[in-house]
């Protein structure tokens, strides 16, 4: 009777381990994913500034900036 229990047992304990071994797997890749993720997305919201401060470059009035300069400075 002892066999057939340890046998069963024997059984039950490599896929408790394999299946503890994905979880961790998966949460790894999740977090790898979201890491990455957040990357791109640093890097698109960096990109989108400068573009948008380049269209800003452009097209600013700059007398305007230079007024307010100069207020600040008096």
């Amino acid at each position: 009777h002892e066999d057939s229990s340890s046998c069963a047992n024997r059984a039950v304990s490599p896929a408790i381990a394999t299946k503890k071994h994905t979880v961790i797997f998966i949460d790894m890749s999740i977090f790898l994913i979201l890491l990455i993720l957040y990357a791109i997305n640093h890097y698109i919201i960096i990109f989108i500034m400068i573009f948008t401060f380049n269209i800003n470059l452009s097209s600013i009035q700059w007398q305007e900036i230079f007024n307010i300069i100069k207020k600040y400075e008096y």
